[in-house]
């Protein structure tokens, strides 16, 4: 990026940026800001307790349901899913599901999966 090019990132700006190795990437729309002026980070939303884990079967197909508590402030959960309960880098990947409701379903695919849910304030796709 020329327009920073004498700009002093060590010690005095921080250039937010959307590429992975970048310090804090998307923070402030892509503009520098000082050291001290570092953006206050969201409150986070309690993390949902999951309330049953049922497996069935429906119109010959095995489904997995999930039913969790509510969390206060939450607008949207996201669900996560790997088949360890420690992925590398605890790294879950994308969401297999984003609801506003706090019950999520899928088909059994064989494999064992483990679940991890995010509360979030945002609005549901």
């Amino acid at each position: 990026n020329e327009a920073f090019v004498r700009w002093d990132f060590q010690e005095t700006w921080v250039q937010d940026s959307t590429f992975e190795n970048e310090v804090n990437p998307g923070v402030n729309d892509g503009y520098p800001y000082l050291f001290y002026q570092e953006p206050d980070e969201p409150d986070l939303l309690d993390t949902p307790e999951i309330v049953s884990i049922v497996i069935r079967e429906e119109d010959e197909v095995d489904m997995i349901y999930i039913r969790w508590e509510e969390v206060d402030e939450a607008n949207s959960y996201k669900i996560f899913s790997a088949e360890s309960p420690s992925p590398e880098d605890d790294d879950w990947g994308d969401p297999v599901g984003t609801t506003g409701q706090t019950e999520f379903s899928q088909e059994v695919d064989g494999r064992s999966r483990y679940f991890f849910i995010t509360a979030s304030p945002e609005e549901a796709p």
